[in-house]
Order: structure tokens, then C-alpha cells, then sequence
């Protein structure tokens, strides 16, 4: 079985491991289709803001954080039904669709991120009824030390055809 990718910062952002201080890269798996029939070739990932943005502020509509909260997202278009898929460490992986309100007229990065961010607060609620491994108790990652407002949404990006995953820091240090 092949070892799993990991996401990482991309190169060409001026954002490194510790994209705010104190705060430190999900280690996720990169979900993958378990049968692939075709090539996929993912777009570029859509970028909250040189540091992302606080999910519990987002979740709210406060969009502070964000200077381009008003510009169009053209890879996700309004009505789309698109799968968010979380792969944290200690525990299994996390799906749920999403589908983007046509009220809107169209999809801006302000209004992805505050949907974006609903479904991580939604997944934070989820996996405190699930068992993490005694590992991920050891290692700090056990979701019932997390919240919201513990975590910073970097970006999200396209993993296969359908499915979008969230690039997260958790905020470590207060």
C-alpha cells in the first residue's frame, strides 16, 4: 500500500509552517479516490487571505480577516453540490456535502468561507463523539482539545472530482 501524501504549504506562499504565530499545519492525508478511471489534473487552491481566516470568525460572518472576501470564486460555481472532505490525524475520514445557496447570485471567497467554515465547526461537533487512538491521545491532536476559534482555514483544494479538502492550522499557542 502506498504511503500517503500530506498537504503542505505551497512554495510560492509567504506563509510558512507557523502561518500565524503559535500556530501549526493539520498534518492531513490527501483524500484519494480509491479507484481512479481517469486523469485529474486538481486547479489551483482557492486562498483565504495571505493567513487565512479563524474559523469561529468566519462561521459568524466576520470576515475581517479576509481582503478579498468579496472576489469571485470561478472553480465552484453556484448551486454545485460539492463534497468537504477532512482527513484529521487519529481519526477516520469526514465527508459531508455542501451545496452552494443560488440565493447568492454568485460565490465569492467571503461566502465560501463562511460555508467552508459552518462544515469544519460541524466537523469539530462530530468527531467529539468519536474514539481517537491512544497515538493521537499522546500526540495532541484529539479533536475534544480543539474548537473553532483554535482553528485558522488556510485554503481549500480540489482532490478529485467533486471533493474539495480544507488546508487548517490549529492555534497552539494563546
Amino acid at each position: 500500500m502506498a504511503e500517503p501524501e500530506y498537504h503542505v504549504v505551497m512554495e510560492d506562499m509567504d506563509v510558512p509552517y507557523n502561518t500565524r504565530k503559535g500556530a501549526i499545519l493539520v498534518p492531513q492525508a490527501v483524500y484519494t479516490v480509491p479507484h481512479r478511471l481517469e486523469a485529474f489534473e486538481p486547479p489551483l487552491p482557492i486562498r483565504f487571505g495571505p493567513d487565512g481566516v479563524t474559523v469561529d470568525r468566519a462561521h459568524a460572518g466576520d470576515l475581517d480577516e479576509l481582503p478579498d472576501a468579496d472576489a469571485g470564486i470561478t472553480d465552484i460555481e453556484i448551486g454545485q453540490r460539492i463534497a468537504i472532505r477532512i482527513n484529521w490525524p487519529g481519526y477516520s475520514g469526514w465527508c459531508k456535502h455542501l451545496t452552494i445557496p443560488s440565493s447568492l447570485g454568485r460565490c465569492t471567497k467571503g461566502r465560501l468561507a463562511m460555508e467552508i467554515a459552518r462544515y469544519i465547526t460541524l466537523f469539530l461537533n462530530d468527531m467529539r463523539q468519536a474514539t481517537p487512538s491512544e497515538d493521537t491521545r499522546r500526540s495532541g491532536w484529539e479533536i475534544t482539545n480543539c474548537g473553532p476559534e483554535d482553528m485558522v482555514l488556510l485554503e481549500i483544494r480540489k482532490v478529485s472530482r467533486g471533493s474539495w479538502q480544507p488546508v487548517l492550522c490549529r492555534i497552539i499557542d494563546r
